[in-house]
């Protein structure tokens, strides 16, 4: 989470390994993504963010690598920006 995000939560993480931060349309990632390359992380952000990916028809997976439609748009207001996929506003 954006809100909650701490250096903590990475320990596991080496910083050899590339990591993708994405959110919704790319703003809070890009935030993310710059304090994690200032702390020697090869990171990258979705540029766009996932609204953008599935837009393009990109494919998105849940857990154990299957693809879905389903994205969370966050909310209504946000969910305009997702033209291609199924907007989900509650996490299941």
């Amino acid at each position: 989470g954006y809100n909650d995000f701490t250096f903590d939560r990475l320990s596991t993480v080496s910083k050899k390994d590339t990591l993708i931060v994405y959110c919704s349309v790319g703003l809070r990632s890009e935030s993310i993504t710059s304090a994690l390359i200032e702390r020697g992380y090869q990171a990258h952000n979705l540029y766009g963010g996932i609204f953008e990916w599935k837009n393009e028809n990109w494919n998105v997976f849940r857990d154990s690598c299957v693809v879905t439609d389903t994205i969370h748009a966050y909310s209504p207001v946000w969910g305009v920006w997702l033209q291609n996929g199924v907007k989900v506003y509650q996490s299941k």
